[in-house]
Order: structure tokens, then C-alpha cells, then sequence
């Protein structure tokens, strides 16, 4: 099984992944630069909560980065995926916007004070 270049989650057929829906990008030594290269996708939070995960994308969207949330909860399961995965869901942005958005999360997290993070 090939894992999407994307997301790491899905699986992928000949151009599109299976999870997350992206394209998938060819090989690197197939194509160099690609116009779309900015819609990639990068997780920069991973959520304990959906309050935090929601916080997290106001936040970013205050700053003019574009993100959402992808959950990892199953609804019939109740749960179990945060034990098993360890946190909710995950905050995403565009791979082009990956720094500027950890920049925020870590200056969020800082005026916050050392005991609330």
C-alpha cells in the first residue's frame, strides 16, 4: 500500500488520495517544481479536545492562515480513537503557510505562561 505524500494517513490511487482527497504529487525525480505545490497539506496541532482544536483554528485564521480541523473520532466507536491515538483531531494548514502557523501556535503558547501549556 502506498501512503499518500500529503497527509501520511490514505492510501492512494494513480492521483488522488483516498483520505484526504489531495492530488497526489509524482516522484521527485519526476517533476521538480509543481504549481500546486501550496495546496499541500501539513498538520501543525494535534488537538487534545475539540474546544483546543477549534481555539487553535481561530487563532491561525485571525493571522490570515487558512486551516481546519480533521477529527480522528470515530462516531460509532465513542472515543476510543483519542485512546488510541492519543489526541482528537488535528489542526491543518497549507504547506506553504506550515511556518508561519507553528510561529503562531508557539507565540499562543508563550503569552499563555510557562504553567498553562
Amino acid at each position: 500500500m502506498n501512503l499518500c505524500p500529503n497527509c501520511g494517513m490514505g492510501a492512494h490511487d494513480k492521483e488522488f488520495c483516498l483520505e484526504c482527497g489531495m492530488k497526489v504529487l509524482p516522484a521527485a525525480d519526476e517533476v521538480l517544481d509543481l504549481p500546486d505545490r501550496g495546496l499541500r497539506q501539513k498538520a501543525v496541532y494535534k488537538a487534545p479536545d475539540e474546544m483546543a482544536a477549534v481555539t487553535m483554528q481561530k487563532i491561525l485564521e485571525a493571522e490570515g492562515i487558512r486551516s481546519w480541523i480533521r477529527s480522528v473520532q470515530e462516531p460509532w466507536v465513542d472515543g476510543i480513537m483519542k485512546m488510541v491515538e492519543g489526541y482528537w483531531g488535528k489542526v491543518i494548514v497549507f504547506e506553504d503557510q506550515e511556518q508561519a502557523a507553528r510561529r503562531v501556535i508557539e507565540s499562543y503558547f508563550k503569552s499563555l505562561g510557562p504553567h498553562l501549556h
